[in-house]
């Protein structure tokens, strides 16, 4: 690319700060044009203190009425995150994804430490809802792809074993929304035990 200093870019579809990474996703049906300028700068990021010197022909930056607009997944990224981005999401359409968590925090594993499982957040009802983050720390063992759950209560009984329906990518971070098989009102999160199977 030449001098970009002054050369104007045209966008289709600007969506908030996802605007440089998700501009030709969502450049379809509905999504409105904007016209923004290509901004060369330098980014240096400091991450738990450590330094990443970006330089400007590596990444492109917008300007835009006045507010830089950075590559999401890029900046995400560096940053430890997981992004992705569904174009048809049944209820809010085109959604960006964007997760992030403490390998800390993720306190749940099975006991190779392949699968880590944390920042729960539980709803009862007729059966337990949960929203979970799961990462893979390591590779599958051979054979062995199916995530299975044993939930506790604080004495230590067997409340619940079932199989996860789960997203996970090794080194990758991601929420997962599921219904578990029954209501589980008194289970203790922090006594959940992991198991990799295979399919029966």
């Amino acid at each position: 690319m030449a001098n970009v200093s002054a050369r104007q870019y045209l966008i289709g579809g600007l969506v908030g700060a996802a605007l440089a990474t998700a501009a030709t996703a969502l450049a379809a049906e509905n999504a409105s044009s904007v016209q923004a300028v290509l901004w060369p700068v330098t980014m240096r990021l400091n991450i738990d203190g450590k330094m990443d010197h970006v330089a400007a022909e590596n990444v492109e930056v917008l300007n835009y009425k006045g507010s830089a607009y950075v590559p999401l997944r890029y900046v995400a990224e560096k940053m430890g995150a997981t992004v992705r981005y569904e174009s048809d999401h049944p209820s809010w359409g085109r959604v960006i994804y964007i997760d992030v968590a403490d390998d800390r925090d993720l306190f749940i594993r099975d006991p190779d430490g392949i699968i880590g499982m944390g920042n729960f957040y539980v709803a009862h009802g007729n059966r337990t809802f949960m929203v979970v983050q799961v990462k893979q720390f390591k590779d599958l063992p051979p054979g062995k792809d199916r995530v299975y759950a044993y939930f506790y209560d604080k004495e230590g009984n067997l409340l619940l074993e079932q199989y996860l329906k789960i997203k996970f990518e090794k080194n990758k971070i991601y929420t997962n929304a599921l219904s578990l098989d029954n209501h589980i009102e008194n289970v203790d999160i922090s006594k959940t035990r992991l198991e990799l199977r295979g399919e029966n």
